[in-house]
This record gives C-alpha cells, sequence and structure tokens, in this order.
C-alpha cells in the first residue's frame, strides 16, 4: 500500500529543471487537469521515433538531431516552430515531434505539476510491445487523491499503439503485471523469477540493463529527468567488475523505490552516494546534476 506524506506533495507537485515550462508557461493556460485529456493532448504534439511508419510517414535522418531536445522548454519552442497553433490543436503526424518514451512521461509529468498535481516519472520495463520480453520504458505516475493512491499512465499508447499491439487494458491506470518499474524488475531477476537475459532494449539485455535503470528510477524520483540513455558511476560500470558493496548498494536502491518509493530515503539515498550521481552525456561533455532539495 502506497503512503502519502506532505513532503510528497511539495516535492512532486513542482518542477524539475526539466519539467518546468519557464517563459512558455503561458502555453499552458488553457490546458486541462486530466490526465486522460492531457495524454492525448501530448499525443497529438509527440511521434515516437520508431514508430513513425505506424503512422504512414517515413521519419528522416534530420529529424534524429530533435531527440537531444531534453527539456520542456526546448521541446515546446521546436514544437511551435513547426506549428504555431496552440497545444490543444492536434498536429498530422509529419508535424508532430520526433520522441522517446522518456518525452511522453516527461511531458505529461510537466502538465500535471502545472495544476499542482504531484506526478513523477518511472523507468521500467513493459510487458506488451514484445511478447516474452521486458522492454526498456519509461511512463509518468501521478497521486490520484480521490483514489488516494499512485497512478501509473502510458502517454505513448494512443489509438494506433492500442491497436498495433493488440493492448486491451487501460493505458490511463496500467494495471499490475503490465509494467514493472526497474527495482521491482531488479528483485525478481535476483530471486529467479524473471531471466535478466529478457529484460533491455535494442541491442543490450541483461542483469546490466535492469542495474542501470534502477539507478536511472532512483534519478527521476529525486526528480532528475535525464535521457534515457544517460546514466551514472554505478549504472555504467561493468557487471564483472560490481563489489560486493556495489551489489549492496543496487540491492538498497531498489528496495526504495520498490515496491513503493520511499521518501525522504530516495533523498537522502542519492545525497550521500556519489557513484549515484547523475551523469548527463551531451554534446558538449559529461556533466552532473545536484540532488533534488527536501527543504
Amino acid at each position: 500500500m502506497a503512503t502519502w506524506t506532505g513532503l510528497e506533495k511539495a516535492v512532486y507537485a513542482s518542477h524539475s529543471v526539466m519539467s518546468d515550462p519557464q517563459q512558455l508557461q503561458h502555453q499552458y493556460d488553457a490546458l486541462p487537469a486530466d490526465p486522460k485529456t492531457l495524454c492525448a493532448i501530448v499525443q497529438g504534439l509527440l511521434i515516437h521515433v520508431l514508430h513513425g511508419a505506424k503512422y504512414g510517414i517515413s521519419l528522416s535522418q534530420d529529424c534524429m538531431s530533435e531527440l537531444c531536445l531534453e527539456s520542456i522548454p526546448a521541446m515546446l519552442e521546436r514544437i511551435q516552430e513547426r506549428d504555431s497553433r496552440p497545444l490543444t490543436e492536434t498536429r498530422t503526424p509529419e508535424n508532430r515531434l520526433p520522441a522517446t518514451c522518456r518525452d511522453y512521461a516527461l511531458f505529461l509529468c510537466s502538465m500535471l505539476r502545472h495544476h499542482d498535481i504531484p506526478a513523477r516519472l518511472r523507468v521500467g520495463f513493459e510487458t506488451y510491445f514484445r511478447q516474452g520480453r521486458f522492454g526498456d520504458h519509461w511512463i509518468c505516475e501521478y497521486w490520484n487523491q480521490e483514489d488516494k493512491r499512485w497512478v501509473r499512465v502510458d502517454a505513448q499508447l494512443d489509438a494506433v499503439h492500442l491497436r498495433s499491439f493488440d493492448i486491451q487494458f487501460d493505458p490511463f491506470d496500467l494495471p499490475e503485471g503490465a509494467y514493472y518499474t526497474a527495482g521491482s524488475m531488479w528483485q525478481r531477476c535476483s530471486e529467479g523469477e524473471i531471466d535478466p537475459l529478457s529484460c533491455g532494449a535494442l541491442n543490450e539485455w541483461g542483469m546490466s540493463y535492469v542495474r542501470a535503470n534502477v539507478i536511472r528510477d532512483l534519478l527521476c524520483v529525486n526528480k532528475i529527468e535525464n535521457f534515457p540513455w544517460d546514466g551514472a558511476v554505478l549504472a555504467n560500470k561493468p557487471e564483472a567488475t560490481l563489489t560486493s558493496e556495489d551489489q549492496a548498494l543496487v540491492a538498497r536502491t531498489a528496495a526504495c523505490i520498490a515496491p513503493d518509493v520511499l521518501v525522504p530515503e530516495v533523498f537522502e539515498l542519492y545525497r550521500h552516494h556519489p557513484v549515484l550521481h547523475a551523469h548527463r552525456l551531451t554534446l558538449m561533455g559529461m556533466t552532473a546534476d545536484p540532488p533534488v532539495s527536501c527543504a
């Protein structure tokens, strides 16, 4: 059973560096607060970089550079350059911004936080795109005040995705077993319940990928929503070089984010262990982000 504290409300209802629309906040003025409607709006702005064919278009190599737009203001500026209409107006597929699952989740999170609704990104593994595989996937979860629980939403799953992958469940309230957070997956793999070689993405599969996602999920609940290909010292270490201390820290991290996020433990864990600190791979080189403030 998820718990709820005033600290969680204060932290997750406020913007992060990545989610804050900053000077473009006025573009959110006409947005509703309903998560389902917000998902439809996000889906009308973005198109997943790997799924253009499902919408009848081919994404050019030139579009790939737009995947380097990491913050909401940067993405909003490019969306407006492509089509200056209000965000509530659905773009044609060719005019949508190429994106990853992280971008869908970040946009939904940003819009929810604009309405003072606690929301955060989660990193883990889906079960619904490829049978028998657990694919790397980022989603958003928000606090449902009426039900007193965190609700997980896959903002990427529009009608095209639901039909293409024959998805029957409600994407606005992911059921148990459809999605595993990274901490939960690490625990299942460690206990032999799931083969880690079935977890990953593209040409990278295995326990090292699961471990890296554990660290990425810790970053996200610390409101450091970097790119999916970014990591940290402990996330990037080869499996064969892990020490017993490293393994213990990964286990402790997983326990702090699964089955529930423990607040303020996740903030303290990040603050006191430099090997968990975020490293962002940017065009300017590797940089580090500070932890979220709990003050």
